[in-house]
């Protein structure tokens, strides 16, 4: 099977069929490798029948660890455990658990599958560990269909008037839902109005901009204040969800009817949301507050989850020695790091931080983009690596002291030129900021290996229906990779060559076979010759 998925890199196949045409034409190559002919979808397909997905992920398991104790192909402590994601589209729409997915470098939203995955990487290798396709939820499924919705009816939130556009579209479509979840700018008293006069249930989010007034206008709330009166209130209790809900009868300006007030926590006593709800029966309240937290909800949590199993995986079932995850600024939300650290083995998260993150210094909550005008800040030149940082150590909500590197990166051939500009953040202080931007550059590896499994080894190249069969074909274009980038690590001549140039200089030279009478004729080209020089004349 891995032979298969090598002969397709070699000769640029897109299928298993194409892959079976092409070597059709290589006669003596079709003579070596017996049974070409019956290499078809249909037997591959059989095959991985035979196998859960289980299997399949402990079969790249098993083939990682197993290259742990080559000296050359070894992870290291000082090497990182990357972590990304990447879209695929497909056109099968009825291909299993395909769905609508959003793509962040086109900008577009698309049929097609998310596949998270880790790499390893140090300064010396880098290879695919493992990974696991993100499935979407109904509920998922349901608001990327919305987010699709919105972007061809062209409703835009912001806009006045949006909402009645927006259940417009959706009542057209007979995709009303049962209760409206108003958050972000949806959220406000004419928008409340507009729910009531189409019949429909709301709930929203508390946002500041609402002013909240005694019941009987006896003066406006302060929200601190009003927070601390519903707080002293008895909640009710949802044991099943493990949320409690803590309630206050308010009224709102220029709105006819009293609201409830709603602070939602779980049961250690961290607050979730802060609703606003029409006065009520409880039964039906309840009901409100889940389907705002279940529409509401961040809709990319589950990558998030996936990404702790399979750092788990990494360091439990492959043995992977590293300490450090390196990640995107997607990636770097306070329960997911802590949940990381929390894995035996990993002592560190470095990320790239979101312009709006914010941070605690010297106790003045900050912005990150606004950190770049501090006045305290000491720049430092590394003109070996064309950058120049300065250092600072913050605490942000969730995690405690972690150490931030603002980082300049400059153009080598002039150095006063800024190309882009970041901030690095490590969970641990400790760790020097070379060793911050190192770990952070490295997770470049992830990238490389996306492309390269796309464009060289047919990451994409999938037509089956069953999603097991697809997750076969996903799992064999891995080992394919690992096999190549062994290949080149332990051939000291192609070290320095990329997995495409192996693939064209070295693999391809290696079946390029003829017969000429009795002879066998091996040809290699001109990238084989200076790889390896030319064998000895023989005449």
């Amino acid at each position: 099977m891995i032979l298969v998925f090598l002969l397709m890199a070699s000769y640029g196949a897109t299928s298993l069929n194409n892959l079976v045409e092409r070597l059709r034409k290589d006669t003596s190559l079709a003579a070596i490798v017996a049974g070409v002919e019956h290499i078809t979808n249909r037997v591959l397909g059989y095959y991985s029948q035979l196998h859960e997905i289980g299997t399949l992920e402990q079969l790249v398991d098993r083939f990682v660890r197993g290259l742990q104790d080559k000296g050359r192909f070894e992870s290291s402590k000082e090497g990182v455990l990357a972590l990304d994601d990447s879209t695929m589209r497909k056109f099968g729409k009825h291909m299993e658990n395909i769905s609508i997915v959003f793509d962040h470098c086109d900008n577009l939203y698309y049929l097609g599958y998310v596949m998270v995955s880790t790499c390893y990487a140090d300064g010396d290798k880098v290879y695919p560990v493992n990974f696991e396709f993100r499935i979407q939820t109904e509920e998922e499924k349901r608001r990327a269909e919305d987010a699709k919705l919105k972007s061809e009816a062209e409703v835009d939130f912001r806009k006045k008037g949006a909402l009645g556009d927006w259940i417009d579209v959706l009542t057209q479509k007979e995709r009303l839902p049962g209760i409206m979840s108003l958050a972000g700018a949806l959220s406000s008293v004419p928008n409340y109005k507009l729910a009531d006069e189409r019949g429909l249930a709301w709930v929203a989010e508390a946002r500041e901009q609402l002013a909240f007034y005694h019941i009987g206008g006896k003066g406006r709330w302060s929200r601190e204040e009003l927070r601390h009166k519903t707080l002293a209130n008895k909640p009710d209790v949802s044991e099943f969800e493990g949320l409690q809900f803590f309630t206050k009868e308010v009224s709102l300006n220029d709105y006819d009817r009293e609201v409830d007030f709603v602070i939602v926590q779980d049961f250690a006593g961290e607050t979730l949301y802060e609703l606003v709800l029409p006065r009520i029966p409880h039964q039906q309240r309840v009901e409100r507050i889940l389907k705002f937290r279940e529409r509401e909800g961040d809709p990319e949590a589950t990558k998030l989850d996936i990404g702790v199993r399979l750092l788990t995986r990494a360091k439990q079932n492959a043995g992977i020695k590293a300490e450090t995850v390196a990640a995107d600024a997607w990636y770097f939300v306070p329960w997911f790091v802590r949940d990381v650290l929390d894995i035996p083995g990993i002592k560190r998260f470095v990320s790239r931080l979101k312009s709006n993150q914010l941070v605690t210094y010297k106790d003045v909550a900050v912005r990150v983009d606004e950190l770049w005008n501090l006045s305290d800040l000491a720049f430092r030149h590394d003109r070996k690596n064309h950058y120049k940082w300065a250092t600072i150590t913050t605490t942000i909500e969730g995690l405690g002291p972690v150490r931030l590197a603002l980082v300049h990166e400059l153009d080598a051939s002039r150095a006063w030129r800024t190309i882009a500009q970041y901030v690095l953040v490590c969970t641990d202080p400790s760790l020097s900021v070379s060793k911050i931007v190192s770990a952070y550059k490295l997770r470049w590896g992830i990238e490389v290996f996306y492309r390269t499994a796309k464009q060289r080894f047919s990451l994409t190249e999938f037509h089956s229906r069953p999603f097991v069969a697809i997750h076969f074909h996903v799992t064999f274009v891995i080992l394919a990779y690992l096999m190549t980038a062994v290949l080149r690590q332990f051939n000291p001549a192609l070290l320095d060559h990329t997995l495409g140039e192996v693939i064209d200089e070295y693999l391809r030279c290696l079946v390029s076979i003829k017969r000429r009478g009795q002879d066998i004729v091996v040809m290699i080209g001109p990238g084989a010759a200076a790889l390896f020089g030319l064998a000895p004349s023989t005449a």
